[in-house]
């Protein structure tokens, strides 16, 4: 047992009541503020997810877009580029595994869904970006750069290919890629 030392004393009741209600009041102040922390971590830690899709996802329009060449058949050009704002089919000279074709795959097809640009090859489907929001996606065509159409099927010249994703009024992503023009 412990005894009491003269001059001592404890805390009295009213004195205790202040010292809980104080740490109250400085705990309602505190929990807020690291709560809020904590979401912005989480907010930080998605974009940071996101901006790493979509790195991933533009080397692959890019390696798929690349990896285009003309081609003859029986003499003739062949399309190897045909596509319109949501579809794109593309006949690839793959001398590696992408992501989402084996190399050699004798076509690789880009679709834009309502929230997803698509990559379709040897009968498997996989997602290679994904997006909310009312964000929307398109494909477009060029010769030079600079005048873009809505629709390819030229087999004489290998276009620069286009991916963008507008939301709203403004372009989120933009991709821009040629194909090549040499022989394969």
């Amino acid at each position: 047992m412990s005894q009491r030392r003269d001059g001592e004393r404890g805390l009295t009741i009213i004195e205790a009541i202040v010292v809980t209600t104080i740490t109250a009041l400085l705990a309602l102040l505190i929990l807020p503020l690291l709560t809020r922390g904590a979401i912005n971590n989480t907010a930080i830690a998605e974009r940071a997810v996101d901006t790493v899709d979509e790195m991933r996802a533009e080397r692959e329009f890019r390696t798929l877009v690349r990896a285009v060449s003309r081609r003859e058949r029986e003499g003739e050009p062949e399309a190897v580029i045909v596509g319109d704002t949501t579809r794109i089919v593309l006949h690839p000279s793959l001398p590696t595994i992408a992501a989402c074709a084996d190399a050699g795959a004798p076509a690789v097809v880009l679709s834009i869904g309502d929230q997803a640009l698509n990559c379709i090859s040897d009968g498997r489907e996989r997602e290679i970006l994904a997006w909310n929001g009312g964000a929307v996606g398109a494909f477009a065509y060029s010769a030079d750069g600079v005048s873009w159409q809505e629709t390819w099927r030229d087999a004489e010249n290998a276009p620069f290919v286009r991916f963008e994703l507008r939301q709203g009024t403004r372009a989120r992503v933009i991709w821009i890629e040629r194909a090549s023009n040499g022989a394969s």
